[in-house]
């Protein structure tokens, strides 16, 4: 990735990329950017795996329809002088990323998701071994070739190398294998389509490395203080979202009158948190007694006070413990003002009470 392309996806998200290669924790030579805001993160630890760890032929399996992995020997493959490059031993006809010939005993090259035809996407890889001691003689551009022993060229010198083994392509499970997923987990579709969904996608063991970091999240919890009369809030189960609030006095409350019931309650919210009082269902809908709604912010650890309205014919009285109202923690959003001079159409625009109908 270009570094301006790299420098506005960090600007956009805040937070600088760490990069992370997943040949630390597959078989498979994979370098990215990730770019996360969970603290700490460092590399995981080298597991040391190698293509050959992961193969079929190493791991006991044998390959369904093996004939369409493999990759027929032609006059065009040539040899590196050197035998291995990255990981490299050679090519077919040009040296290309489709046409490359890798060892199995390194990394695996990075599966490309969108990469042309050929073992572009997968790459292809020489099940076998190059015979240590080359044949010094030039073959005068021949090759010879009995069952999976032949002779081919080197790219530089010309000089004969004998190959004991096989080229053939990665299979969809062997890629699944580098992308640290389980054998079959994309089967269900065409194996182009594999390919191109395991090359496109991340690898597994790498994002749960990196979520590994996330802290257990403990329980929020508020604190409460309590005056001399303070009652604690309560839940009646654990899954109410309001917490009961108490008066801590007798209290009367006329009809059609309102009163101010002091708790004796303080609270220290959570971040990113406010609290709001709301009306006891039971006693709004049997006794007409309700809450007038009040917002307590973030920052205010004064006493909760609550306007209670009774809305009834009957005197109401309250004993000394009774639950009054509920406090309702739910998170807030203080997003930046803005002054424009028009605001975005939308299909409803300004039309108001009863512009929907009944």
């Amino acid at each position: 990735m270009k570094k301006e392309y790299q420098d506005v996806i960090s600007v956009c998200l805040g937070v600088e990329p760490i990069e992370i290669n997943s040949a630390l924790v597959s078989a498979q030579n994979r370098k990215r950017l990730y770019w996360t805001n969970i603290p700490g993160v460092e590399h995981p630890e080298d597991r040391g795996i190698m293509l050959k760890n992961i193969i079929h032929e190493n791991v006991g399996e044998k390959i369904v329809n093996p004939k369409r992995y493999m990759v027929p020997f032609d006059r065009t493959l040539q040899i590196l002088d050197k035998e291995v490059q990255k990981g490299k031993i050679g090519y077919f006809r040009k040296d290309c990323q489709a046409n490359r010939v890798y060892s199995i005993h390194g990394k695996a090259v990075t599966l490309c998701g969108e990469a042309g035809g050929g073992a572009a996407k997968m790459g292809q890889y020489l099940f076998g071994r190059i015979a240590p001691d080359r044949v010094n003689k030039r073959q005068n551009g021949r090759r010879f070739n009995d069952g999976n022993k032949f002779y081919t060229l080197t790219a530089q010198d010309k000089h004969g190398v004998l190959i004991d083994g096989y080229i053939r392509k990665l299979t969809p499970i062997e890629c699944e294998r580098l992308q640290t997923l389980p054998d079959g987990y994309t089967e269900g579709i065409s194996n182009t389509q594999r390919y191109k969904c395991l090359g496109n996608g991340w690898t597994v063991d790498v994002i749960a490395h990196i979520f590994s970091y996330i802290k257990e999240c403990e329980q929020m919890k508020m604190k409460v203080k309590l005056d001399e009369h303070g009652i604690m809030p309560t839940r009646a189960h654990d899954t109410d979202a309001g917490l009961d609030i108490m008066t801590p006095f007798e209290v009367y409350i006329q009809p059609q009158s309102s009163v101010v019931v002091h708790t004796g309650v303080h609270i220290e919210l959570p971040p990113g948190t406010c609290g709001i009082l709301k009306s006891k269902s039971g006693l709004s809908i049997n006794h007409g007694i309700t809450t007038v709604d009040g917002v307590i912010d973030e920052g205010y650890t004064g006493e909760i006070t609550v306007r209670l309205l009774n809305d009834s014919t009957e005197t109401h009285a309250f004993s000394a413990g009774d639950k009054i109202t509920q406090l309702v923690i739910v998170p807030y959003f203080a997003p930046e003002l803005e002054l424009v001079d028009e605001l975005e159409a939308t299909e409803r625009g300004d039309n108001g009470f009863g512009s929907t109908g009944r």
